[in-house]
């Protein structure tokens, strides 16, 4: 498990800072960190893999703190980020047989039976060299190069944003597996909602160097709604302000109502006052939307 407190660090030009006072990724499942660029999603996965140090605070990885003792977490705690490149002119072949090696020397875990399973399912064009593949491919690339190492934590670097939508959902069907099946934690930062919608449990929602909420997708879902109103009668039924809200609308005969703290029984008030209440289907990217607006 990952746990954070009283985190603060400096960003290089930028007025803001990271301020997380607590927070933990103990979630089964593909965790999503999402926020626009230049909220700090970056660097807080750099600060969690201990390539980092914070100015203030402490990460800790089952206890080990992420920066004084990285080497007793590196073999566990794996990034994945376009920061940290290959050499250009090694083939695909090269690496995995280099990365395989060196985690038999040092008894680590390799997992030949999932690398060729990745292999085929990925296609890495590992008789390529890493100069003459597209971004796509390199991604596919680090996956294969970490996954048979078994990490306890992955961490994904918005890597997966270079491929195309039939790979990603290949790899976040694979990582959501892998995470169930293994009890690793796997935290995926991207801004592409619509997949996280999809294959994710958990999303952490960061701007501003800050962590605005984290919450199970099915919480968000459950307690986030949009109500469309309409009178049974025109301009014979009660007055809808009798549920307080303040993003309720309504023109004496149609309105809605947006709320984030959802009650089944606010449906029976309307009914009460002859309105008709439905429910309408949110998508996370109109929830995640709002919610941010609000903070």
């Amino acid at each position: 498990m990952i746990s954070i407190q009283e985190l603060k660090h400096q960003f290089k030009r930028s007025r803001f800072q990271i301020d997380i006072p607590s927070l933990k990724f103990d979630q089964d499942g593909i965790t999503a960190l999402i926020g626009s660029n230049g909220n700090g999603k970056s660097t807080l996965l750099s600060i969690i893999a201990g390539i980092i140090k914070p100015k203030r605070g402490i990460v800790r990885y089952n206890n080990h703190n992420a920066f004084h003792e990285y080497e007793k977490i590196k073999s566990a705690v794996h990034l994945l980020s376009w920061d940290f490149g290959f050499f250009p002119w090694a083939k695909g072949s090269a690496l995995l047989e280099l990365v395989k090696q060196t985690s038999i020397a040092n008894k680590s875990t390799w997992d030949d039976g999932l690398a060729v399973k990745l292999q085929e399912d990925l296609s890495v064009p590992l008789d390529q060299t890493v100069s003459g593949m597209s971004r796509g491919e390199i991604a596919k690339l680090m996956l294969l190069l970490s996954l048979p190492r078994h990490p306890k934590v992955l961490l994904i670097d918005e890597i997966t944003n270079d491929l195309d939508i039939n790979t990603r959902k290949v790899i976040y069907k694979m990582l959501d597996h892998y995470s169930f099946e293994s009890g690793a934690k796997v935290i995926i930062a991207t801004n592409i909602i619509s997949d996280m919608e999809r294959f994710a449990t958990s999303v952490v929602y960061m701007k501003r160097g800050s962590i605005l909420f984290s919450k199970t997708i099915d919480d968000l879902k459950e307690r986030n709604k949009k109500i469309s109103l309409s009178a049974r009668i025109p301009g014979q039924s009660g007055d809808p302000s009798v549920v307080n809200h303040k993003s309720l609308t309504w023109d004496g005969s149609r309105g809605t109502l947006l709320t984030d703290s959802y009650i089944p029984g606010v449906l029976e008030v309307f009914s009460e006052i002859g309105i008709e209440a439905r429910l309408e289907p949110l998508s996370l990217e109109d929830i995640l939307s709002g919610l941010g607006d609000k903070q």
